[in-house]
């Protein structure tokens, strides 16, 4: 791999993420080769100059959290607060908790919908 001063693997950074130029472009205005400002940008993820960050929706995240308990084969739930009462029970009504602690008056806002 091309081993290069980190302002320079910092400039490239900057013009293919910041500026959007392509890696042809930037290859022909460092005079160098696409593949080198390929690995250039390869190494300044790795040397953490560059970090990506996906940015998910909450409802995937909790899509996902669900995909994850189902497979767990024994989840508690630990919740209290009757304003999280309709939370509790999507998650006993959605198979995603098999057991549930929490507070007399929550249980009893729950049991009284059920």
């Amino acid at each position: 791999m091309i081993q290069k001063d980190r302002n320079f693997l910092i400039e490239v950074a900057k013009k293919y993420y910041f500026d959007g130029c392509s890696q042809q472009e930037i290859a022909k205005y460092y005079n160098i080769s696409r593949p080198s400002v390929s690995n250039i940008l390869k190494q300044c993820k790795e040397e953490k100059i560059v970090e990506i960050r996906i940015q998910e929706s909450e409802s995937s995240l909790v899509r996902a959290l669900g995909e994850r308990l189902k497979n767990i084969p024994e989840v508690i739930g630990v919740a209290c607060g009757s304003e999280k009462a309709d939370a509790i029970s999507g998650a006993i009504n959605g198979g995603l908790v098999n057991s549930i602690v929490t507070d007399e008056n929550t249980a009893l806002r729950i049991l009284s919908r059920s």
